[in-house]
């Protein structure tokens, strides 16, 4: 049997950095006193807190002290904390022993995607994907057996057998015949969206580089031979249908969403910008059903809506942009890069002072985090500043003395 490794803590964002990223993500800031609590031996004490009380038959309090962990992120790159996950499986054993399993199926069928979407990194998934896919309730049961053990269940073999039930009624009688269909699906699916892969990490690329001009699409162009619009059309639809299918069964297979995401960026790059808002809004929409946000909310989440925000601007849909820019500002999983983007794509919409603004919160960024070598989209925030009638004045070579611009921010600041 596979033997998945939850500590590492792999997500959706994961998956998706591994498939598709060009950029490093940057320095978080130091830790807010939030980040304090949810420190792992914080959190680990209170999961033993609640642990204890069902222990000693509170099964209320146990209940309650539970639920307030559960959906903590650890704030780090994968977003995922294991003591937070380890609370909603002892919170669907809590929930049985009160007498509400529906909320334990619940809570079960988070974990079941949780556990799949880690699948990716298995031994073997790359030949037999389905077969992996079809292991997991089985996994699952087996994880739920040392849950038991771990909350010190009175009665195991009670409440092993209607978790065991649920599990069962969590997918269809026939999930590996449906999984080996679903998988040959999408693996002729994927052949086509690989071959246009250095389109997509070009279009990708003109995003995050500081550099790239955003307001020549010529910079788009590839040497390549670009799809047709009803090839186009054709991918998009039988991607979203697989991802359709995908969140009935259920699996939790973040493939279509990489490849919507993947064809949206190709889209973009040949100027069809319509088909890329709705390929990326399908790529948003199946990340959402599978990370149980139903908006896609996650670390991978920030690069497929600035993808979106692209498309939205260069088809003049500017109200809709500004929307989605607040979305994407609020994401706690925006990094520096995400930020600079947002900024460059705000100034060809042509919102120069908000453009600003996001730039000096990535420097604000910058400075809390201790950073002091100037950043190379430094020269950008410059012109944009001198454009607007700020002060715009270079940083200083590696010769002179004094502070840098970044420190003369933060003095002034």
């Amino acid at each position: 049997m596979t033997n998945i490794n939850w500590k590492r803590s792999l997500t959706l964002a994961g998956c998706l950095v591994l498939a598709n990223a060009s950029f490093p993500f940057a320095l978080a800031a130091p830790p807010s006193p939030t980040d304090m609590d949810n420190l792992p031996s914080t959190l680990k004490a209170r999961l033993e807190e609640a642990e204890k009380s069902y222990r000693d038959g509170k099964v209320d309090a146990a209940i309650e002290q539970a639920t307030k962990l559960v959906g903590i992120k650890s704030g780090g790159f994968l977003g995922s904390n294991e003591n937070s996950r380890e609370a909603m499986a002892d919170l669907a054993v809590y929930q049985i022993k009160a007498g509400h399993p529906d909320e334990s199926a619940r809570l079960i069928r988070s974990l079941l995607l949780a556990m799949q979407l880690e699948l990716p990194m298995a031994p073997g998934y790359e030949t037999d994907p389905a077969g992996l896919y079809a292991e997991s309730p089985k996994m699952m049961k087996d994880y739920f057996g040392k849950v038991l053990a771990r909350v010190g269940e009175k009665d195991p073999g009670d409440t092993r057998a209607i978790i065991d039930s649920l599990i069962d009624n969590t997918v269809p009688r026939d999930y590996p015949e449906q999984l080996a269909a679903y998988c040959k699906s999408m693996k002729a699916a994927l052949g086509p969206v690989a071959g246009m892969r250095s389109i997509a990490d070009s279009e990708q690329l003109r995003y995050g580089d500081p550099l790239s001009p955003l307001t020549d699409d010529s910079a788009s162009n590839s040497e390549e031979k670009m799809p047709s619009a009803a090839k186009l059309d054709q991918l998009g639809a039988t991607l979203q249908e697989l991802a359709e299918k995908a969140r009935c069964m259920p699996v939790a297979d973040a493939r279509p969403a990489i490849a919507l995401y993947q064809l949206a960026l190709v889209a973009n790059s040949s100027r069809h910008f319509d088909k890329g808002e709705k390929f990326i809004e399908a790529a948003i929409r199946s990340l959402g059903s599978l990370t149980d946000s139903g908006t896609g909310d996650s670390p991978a989440a920030p690069d497929m809506q600035l993808t979106l925000a692209y498309a939205l601007i260069k088809q003049g849909k500017l109200d809709d942009f500004k929307a989605l820019k607040e979305v994407v500002l609020k994401n706690a999983e925006v990094n520096e890069r995400h930020l600079v983007t947002m900024a460059r794509m705000t100034d060809i919409a042509g919102d120069t002072a908000g453009a600003l603004q996001i730039y000096k919160t990535a420097l604000d960024r910058r400075i809390k985090s201790g950073q002091t070598q100037d950043p190379d989209w430094l020269s950008s925030y410059h012109e944009l500043a001198q454009r607007e009638g700020q002060s715009g004045e270079p940083s200083r070579s590696e010769e002179s003395e004094g502070p840098t611009r970044t420190e003369e921010l933060d003095e002034t600041n």
